[in-house]
């Protein structure tokens, strides 16, 4: 049985989580467990759709990349932690119903490590970054690693802690989707990577929180950054 761990990362997100949320509970596929982070909040009781949910609030400004790595860890201290397969879902986004299943029938498969793609903008604009990746130089080529982001839970752990971090040691408040999935398609390997052609994500590109609308210069410079740290070597087993 594939069991998904979906993790839910979110800034200012009130006009948006519900129907995030509402988006997982109508999954056909019901193997999964919802964990969300959400900064600038209080209290789970302030939200009361949360229910049945593990949920982490903070009333300052994190960023996700913190956020995530912090859930990461709980769950690593969960039992079976290795048995997880992770989705990243951000909390202005929401699923296609049918994205678990499509996902399980792929995970059924154990070489298969990690799967990217396909998402719709709800502006109606083209989505930019669906595709499959022809080759391994993750880091010198077009990201394509985007929604829908999945990959098995052990290849996190593997990743370097100051690799999700800026060259002052801060958190990355910008572009945490290419510190997370350079690391993991590069560990799994081309040949372990799973493109999904239908559109199963829905990325919510109005939103003003967007990384390229908040701080475009930011986004550009930690990119360039990212991609120019040592590749991580690909494994032979998780």
């Amino acid at each position: 049985m594939i069991n998904f761990l979906i993790l839910t990362t979110g800034y200012k997100c009130e006009d948006t989580i519900q129907r995030c949320v509402e988006s997982v509970d109508e999954q056909s596929y019901k193997y999964w467990h919802h964990l969300i982070c959400l900064d600038n909040v209080g209290y789970k009781d302030d939200i009361e759709f949360l229910e049945d949910r593990t949920f982490i609030g903070s009333a300052a400004r994190k960023g996700k990349m913190f956020n995530f790595a912090k859930a990461m860890l709980m769950v690593h201290n969960l039992s079976s932690p290795c048995s997880w397969i992770v989705i990243d879902l951000d909390a202005d986004d929401y699923l296609e119903p049918n994205a678990l299943e499509i996902l399980a029938e792929i995970y059924q498969d154990p070489n298969i490590w990690a799967t990217h793609g396909s998402y719709r903008m709800l502006s109606g604009r083209k989505a930019r970054f669906n595709g499959e990746y022809k080759n391994d130089n993750f880091r010198v080529q077009k990201f394509l690693g985007t929604h829908l982001k999945s990959f098995r839970a052990p290849l996190f752990y593997k990743i370097k802690p100051k690799d999700f971090k800026g060259r002052d040691g801060k958190w990355l408040m910008t572009a945490s989707d290419l510190a997370i999935m350079f690391p993991i398609l590069e560990m799994s390997g081309l040949d372990r990577i799973k493109y999904v052609p239908d559109v199963i994500y829905n990325y919510n590109d109005l939103s003003d929180l967007n990384d390229h609308k908040v701080d475009p210069e930011g986004q550009k410079r930690i990119e360039k950054i990212i991609r120019k740290r040592p590749r991580y070597k690909r494994l032979e087993s998780l």
